[in-house]
C-alpha cells in the first residue's frame, strides 16, 4: 500500500471493494467484531488459563486503559474529526497537530502511572498492585497510539486501513498469549504486556506508511488546543461519567470482594457482553440516522426514530436476554471453567438485562447529540454513574456476586431513563420556543440563543 492511498498491486482487490460504500459498512462492521471479537477471546484465554484471580487484576488494568482510550477520544479524537476540514490549516497540519497532542497525551499517562506506580512500590504497598501498575504503563502509551491511527482512518475512510490494523493487532496479540500459555507464564502482567506490544508493532508499522501524512510543527500547538478545549471539554466530562458507570465495578469489587470475586464478575460480564458487536454495528448508525431526521423533519420526526430505534434494540436485545437466561451459566462454564461461584449463573442473566437497558437509552443519547445538547447527556450519564457506585457498594456488600450484577443494572436503568426524559423534554421545550416565534427554521444548537434562519 502506498502513502498516497492508492492500492498496490497485493491488495488492488481490497481497495476496489472499499471504494463501494455498502462494502465500507460492512468493513466497518467487520471490523468492530475483530476489536470486540479479540477483546472477549483475549478475557476467554486468560481467565481460562489463568484463574479468576488473574482475570480480575487483568480486568482491573483494562478497566483503567479503557478510561484512558475515553479521556483520549474526547481531548482529541472528536475535535479532529469535527474540526479536520477547517481551511485556516493545511490537512497534514492538522493531522500533525493531532498526533502531537496524541503524543504529549501518552507522555504524560506514561509518567503519571509510572511515577504512582514507583510510589506504590516503595511504600511497601501489595507489590501485585504495583505490577499492575507497571502493567499499565506498558500498555497505555502504544493502546493510545493504536487508538489514534485506527480512529484517522475512521475520520477518513479509509475504512480497510483500520481493519487491516486491528487484524494485526489482533493476530499478534493471541498468537503471544498462545505462547505464554504454552510456556506457563500466561498472568495479567503478562496479557498486559502483550496488548501493549501488539499495539505498538502495529503502530509503528502504521505511522511508516502514514508518515506523508503528517506535518510536525508546535507553532498552532497552543492555538488549536485552546480552541479544541471548549469543544472537548463536554465530552470530556460525559466520557469520565460513562467510565465511572461502566468500570466502577473493577475499581470497586477488588476492594469489597476480593480479586478472585472480580474476576468472577469480569467472565460473567463477557457473556452478557457477547451481544456487543451487533449493538455497537447498530449504534454506529444512530448518528447519522437522528441526524438525517432531525434535519429533514424536526423535533417531531427526531422523537419517532429514536423511538422506532429504542424499540428494535430492545427487540433484539430481549431475545438475547431470554438466550442467556435459558443457557447463561451453561455458557459460563464451557468458556471459563475455573470461575464456577454461587450466583455466578444469575448475574450473567442481570448483567445482560442491565446491557439492554444501556442500549435502549442509546437512541436519546445520539437524538440528544444531533441537537448540539451535550450537557443534558453529561448530566443523565453522571446520575447513572452515581447511582451506579451507590447501589453497587450497598449491594455487594449484602448479596455478593448478584448484589454487583443488580447494583450495575439499578445504574443503567436510572442512566438510560434519564437519557429518554432528558431528550424528551428538550425536545419538547424546544420545539414549543419554535412554535411560540412563528414556527421559522432553527439550524441546530441556535435555539437557546434565539438565533433564527429564515
Amino acid at each position: 500500500m502506498t502513502l498516497t492511498g492508492q492500492p498496490a498491486t497485493a491488495t488492488g482487490v481490497l481497495w476496489s471493494v472499499k471504494s463501494i460504500p455498502l462494502a465500507r459498512h460492512f468493513l466497518a462492521a467487520l471490523d468492530q467484531v475483530v476489536v470486540s471479537g479479540t477483546a472477549f477471546l483475549s478475557t476467554v484465554l486468560v481467565g481460562r488459563w489463568s484463574g479468576p484471580s488473574e482475570l480480575g487484576r487483568y480486568k482491573v488494568v483494562i478497566s483503567g486503559l479503557g478510561t484512558l482510550l475515553a479521556l483520549q477520544s474526547a481531548l482529541i479524537l472528536l475535535p479532529y474529526a469535527i474540526q479536520r476540514h477547517r481551511k485556516m490549516r493545511a490537512p497534514a497540519e492538522n493531522a500533525g497537530i493531532a498526533l502531537l497532542q496524541n503524543t504529549i497525551l501518552a507522555g504524560v499517562v506514561t509518567a503519571a502511572l509510572g511515577l504512582a506506580a514507583a510510589l506504590t512500590l516503595v511504600a511497601g504497598a501489595d507489590p501485585k498492585l504495583s505490577w499492575l501498575m507497571f502493567a499499565l504503563v506498558l500498555a497505555a502509551p502504544f493502546a493510545l497510539q493504536r487508538e489514534f491511527s485506527r480512529y484517522y482512518a475512521f475520520a477518513h475512510l479509509h475504512v480497510a486501513k483500520a481493519l487491516m490494523l486491528d487484524l494485526a493487532v489482533a493476530a499478534s496479540q493471541i498468537a503471544a498469549l498462545g505462547w505464554l500459555r504454552w510456556t506457563d507464564r500466561l498472568s495479567a502482567f503478562g496479557a498486559c504486556a502483550v496488548l501493549g506490544g501488539a499495539c505498538a508493532l502495529a503502530s509503528a508499522v502504521w505511522l511508516y506508511q502514514e508518515r506523508a501524512n503528517f506535518i510536525l510543527t508546535s507553532g498552532h500547538l497552543r492555538e488549536v488546543t485552546t480552541d479544541t478545549w471548549t469543544l472537548a471539554r463536554w465530552f470530556c466530562a460525559g466520557q469520565i461519567a460513562y467510565s465511572v458507570q461502566c468500570y466502577a465495578s473493577y475499581w470497586l469489587l477488588p476492594l469489597l470482594l476480593g480479586m478472585t470475586q472480580t474476576g468472577v464478575y469480569a467472565a460473567c460480564e463477557a457473556v452478557a457482553s457477547l451481544a456487543n458487536p451487533l449493538v455497537t454495528a447498530f449504534r454506529n448508525l444512530l448518528t447519522p440516522r437522528s441526524v438525517l431526521a432531525f434535519k429533514d423533519g424536526g423535533y417531531a420526526r427526531l422523537r419517532r426514530q429514536a423511538m422506532r430505534d429504542a424499540l428494535l434494540l430492545a427487540g433484539g436485545m430481549s431475545i438475547f436476554c431470554l438466550v442467556i437466561f435459558a443457557g447463561g451459566e451453561a455458557i459460563l462454564r464451557l468458556l471459563f471453567h475455573k470461575t464456577e461461584s454461587t450466583g455466578a449463573g444469575h448475574a450473567v442473566t442481570v448483567l445482560a438485562v442491565a446491557m439492554m437497558a444501556s442500549a435502549v437509552g442509546s437512541p436519546a443519547s445520539y437524538a440528544l447529540a444531533s441537537m448540539e445538547r451535550p450537557r443534558a447527556t453529561v448530566a443523565a450519564t453522571s446520575l447513572g454513574a452515581i447511582v451506579t457506585v451507590i447501589t453497587l457498594c450497598i449491594f455487594s456488600s449484602q448479596w455478593g456476586l448478584p448484589g454487583a450484577a443488580y447494583g450495575f443494572l439499578a445504574g443503567s436503568v436510572v442512566a438510560s431513563v434519564a437519557r429518554w426524559a432528558a431528550f424528551l423534554t428538550v425536545s419538547a421545550r424546544s420545539a414549543a420556543h419554535r412554535n411560540q416565534l412563528g414556527g421559522s427554521r432553527f439550524c441546530p444548537g441556535t435555539e437557546a440563543r434565539g438565533l433564527r434562519v429564515e
